[in-house]
């Protein structure tokens, strides 16, 4: 059946404000967002507004060198990166993000090899949770971000081994006892090094022969 209206019937019709999404501007990284717009899952840019029930998943991205200052316990780290992502559910009202960072400290690593038996053909790189932004060849005496692995490959001349290796004058040593192979990895760094690999004689060489029946 039809509805009919009486005359002067007054109709009100109540249209809701839809959530808008207000993203601020920060220095020395980014912040992505993504929901639902006109029902569509899109990128959200800011004073964008979105669908009243969406959810919105935000992803925290530092620049090189910086961190996430004080990420909240409910966010979740991205392996692999220094990025941080959370998720705002069933949003009603106008959000406001922002996120601050704070720099990674950096620490000067510097390297040598001892006179005897040396050779300056090794190498020494970095690298920070397996991050391309942080993985390089290693210069001595230059600066390494906080949190960095550190792997330095030595090349004794012929006729000579490794003896020892030392980290910040002491002799390094890896599950207690002198750790006497060609490569070295120092894990995290968090403060100033200075390697040095010193090598060693192999010795005498034996040789062997056989004799007329054997």
């Amino acid at each position: 059946a039809e509805l009919k209206l009486a005359t002067d019937t007054e109709v009100t019709v109540t249209v809701a404000k839809k959530p808008v999404v207000v993203i601020e501007s920060t220095a020395n990284g980014a912040i992505e967002v993504s929901g639902t717009k006109n029902s569509k899952p899109v990128t959200i840019t800011s004073t964008d507004y979105v669908d009243p029930g969406t959810n919105l998943t935000v992803t925290i991205k530092p620049d090189t060198g910086y961190v996430v200052n004080n990420p909240d316990e409910a966010w979740t780290a991205v392996d692999n990166s220094d990025d941080h992502t959370y998720t705002i559910h069933n949003v009603r009202a106008d959000q406001t993000l922002s996120a601050d960072f704070a720099a990674l400290d950096k620490y000067a690593i510097s390297y040598s090899v001892a006179a005897v038996g040396g050779s300056d053909n090794g190498t020494a790189n970095t690298v920070r949770k397996n991050m391309a932004a942080y993985r390089y060849d290693l210069s001595s005496g230059a600066e390494v971000y906080e949190g960095s692995d550190l792997t330095f490959t030595a090349a004794p001349d012929n006729g000579y081994r490794v003896r020892e290796w030392r980290v910040n004058d002491e002799v390094y040593q890896e599950s207690g006892a002198a750790f006497i192979g060609t490569q070295l990895v120092l894990r995290g760094v968090g403060e100033e090094k200075t390697v040095m690999v010193q090598f060693m004689p192999l010795g005498d060489k034996i040789t062997a022969s056989a004799g007329e029946h054997g």
